[in-house]
């Protein structure tokens, strides 16, 4: 799957943001097939996940145990819906 698909994001950000990680040090890309890259965790990349993106997770996860059943359901239909309507015009605006 791209990212621009995943993350509802102008190419041209993602492309940004992933030039910024490399000088980082973060990740690098790696040719996948002739027009696609695979982007690859650095040993940095690994530490800053763990230290980062898992300490987020842990969050979620209090914060999630405070919704009722029905709350967690609301969030995620309406979460899904946000997605679709956010994917629908970044796909507008990348053809304008």
């Amino acid at each position: 799957m791209e990212l621009r698909e995943e993350l509802s994001m102008p190419k041209q950000t993602i492309n940004s943001a992933l030039r910024g990680l490399k000088k980082d040090g973060i990740l690098f890309l790696e040719l996948y097939s002739a027009r696609n890259k695979r982007v690859i965790l650095t040993e940095k990349g690994w530490e800053y996940c763990k230290g980062t993106v898992a300490h987020i997770f842990e969050m979620e996860e209090v914060v999630f145990a405070e919704f009722s059943a029905s709350e967690l359901e609301a969030f995620v239909t309406l979460h899904k819906k946000y997605n679709a309507v956010i994917s629908k015009y970044l796909e507008e605006g990348e053809r304008h």
